[in-house]
C-alpha cells in the first residue's frame, strides 16, 4: 500500500468538491472521504495530466470524474514511492513510436512546404503584386550598393555605351518589348565581371563584363539572359523566399527587428537557384536564336566568367553569372539546346 496523497474529488456534474485521501493498493486507486472509502478504480484507467509548472494536477477517471491534487511535486513523489510512472511519462514511452511518426511528418510537411510549397506561393505572389513594389526592391538595391561603394559610374565612354545599348536593344526588341520597366544601366564595380537584373526591368552591366567580354555578341547574350530572370519575375521570387524563411527563422529565434532591417539586403545578398539559372538560360537560347544569334555565345561567356573566377583576376569575388557550382552543367545545356533544330 502506497503513502497519502491529499487531494480534492469533482464528480464531473457539478462544481462541488470533496476532499479525499488516496492511496494505491493492488494496482487500484482509493479515495477515502469523510465517511470511508469513497470509489476505487483500476489505475491503469485514470489518466493523470501532465506537469504545467506548479499548477494543479489532475487525476480522470472514466466517468468523467476526477481528482485534483494542488502540490504537483507531492503527486510526482507519491507515484514514484508506489513504483509507478507518471502518467504523462509512461504515456509517451508507450508511444514513443507515434511521436517519431508524428516528428517525421513535419519534418516531411517542413521540407515539402520549403521545396515545393515556398516556391509556388511565390510565384503566384510575385505575379500579383504591383509594380510599385519591385520598384522600390529595385531602388532600395541600388541605391544600397551605391552607398556602399559597389557602384560607380561607368567609365566606358559614352560612344561605347550607345553602341552596346543600340546592338542589345535591336537585337532583343521582341523581348523589351514585352518588359514595360526595362532599362539598361552601365556601372564601373569592384565586383568584376558582373550582370544582374533587378525585379522593376532594370538590367545593370559592370564594365569589367564588357572588358572581359572577347566580343559584343557575348554582352548580348548575357543581357538575354538578365532579361530571362526579369521575364521569369526571378528576382521579386527569390525575394519573397528569402523573407519568407528569414522572417520564419527570426521569429524562432524571437528577433524580428534584425529581419526587418535585412530584408532589403536579401536580393542582392541571394543567389538563384538552379531552376532559375536553367529558365532564364533557355530563354536567352531562345531569344538569341529567335534573333539570328548565335546561343553559344552565352556558353563562352560563362566559361570566360569561370575561368577568371578562378584563377582570382578581380579580386576572389565571383560573378553572379559564374558562381554557381554547376556551371559546366549550364554550358552542357546550352550547347545542347543549340544543337536542337528550332
Amino acid at each position: 500500500m502506497s503513502g497519502l496523497l491529499e487531494a480534492w474529488y469533482y464528480d464531473g456534474r457539478t462544481a462541488r468538491r470533496h476532499s479525499v485521501t488516496l492511496t494505491l493498493e493492488a494496482g487500484e486507486l482509493l479515495a477515502h472521504g469523510e465517511s470511508g472509502l469513497l470509489l476505487r478504480a483500476p489505475l491503469a484507467h485514470v489518466r493523470i495530466s501532465e506537469p504545467m509548472g506548479r499548477a494543479p494536477r489532475t487525476l480522470t477517471l472514466a466517468d468523467g470524474s476526477y481528482f485534483e491534487v494542488e502540490d504537483s511535486t507531492r503527486l510526482r513523489q507519491w507515484l514514484r514511492g508506489a513504483g509507478v510512472a507518471d502518467a504523462a511519462r509512461a504515456y509517451w514511452m508507450q508511444q514513443w513510436r507515434v511521436a517519431l511518426a508524428a516528428l517525421c511528418l513535419m519534418l516531411t510537411l517542413g521540407v515539402a512546404g520549403y521545396v515545393w510549397g515556398l516556391p509556388a506561393a511565390s510565384q503566384w505572389l510575385a505575379g500579383h503584386l504591383p509594380d510599385s513594389v519591385a520598384h522600390s526592391a529595385s531602388e532600395a538595391t541600388l541605391s544600397l550598393m551605391k552607398e556602399q561603394g559597389m557602384l560607380e559610374p561607368s567609365t566606358l565612354t559614352p560612344a561605347r555605351q550607345q553602341a552596346l545599348r543600340q546592338q542589345i536593344e535591336s537585337t532583343l526588341a521582341p523581348q523589351i518589348a514585352t518588359l514595360p520597366g526595362y532599362s539598361l544601366q552601365f556601372h564601373h564595380s569592384a565586383l568584376g565581371p558582373n550582370a544582374f537584373a533587378l525585379p522593376d526591368g532594370a538590367v545593370v552591366v559592370l564594365d569589367p563584363l564588357v572588358e572581359l567580354a572577347e566580343n559584343d555578341e557575348e554582352i548580348v547574350a548575357v543581357v538575354a539572359h538578365e532579361l530571362g530572370h526579369v521575364a521569369h519575375q526571378h528576382g521579386m521570387r527569390q525575394m519573397i523566399q528569402s523573407a519568407v524563411v528569414g522572417v520564419a527563422v527570426g521569429a524562432m529565434l524571437s528577433d524580428l527587428s534584425s529581419v526587418a532591417s535585412t530584408l532589403g539586403a536579401m536580393l542582392l545578398e541571394s543567389r538563384y537557384s538552379r531552376e532559375f539559372e536553367h529558365e532564364a538560360d533557355d530563354y536567352a537560347v531562345h531569344s538569341l536564336r529567335a534573333a539570328g544569334r548565335n546561343p553559344l555565345a552565352l556558353a563562352s561567356m560563362l566559361a570566360r566568367l569561370e575561368k577568371a573566377a578562378g584563377e582570382g583576376e578581380h579580386g576572389g569575388v565571383m560573378s553572379a553569372l559564374s558562381s554557381h557550382p554547376e556551371t559546366t552543367e549550364r554550358i552542357a545545356r546550352i550547347q545542347a539546346a543549340t544543337r536542337q533544330q528550332p
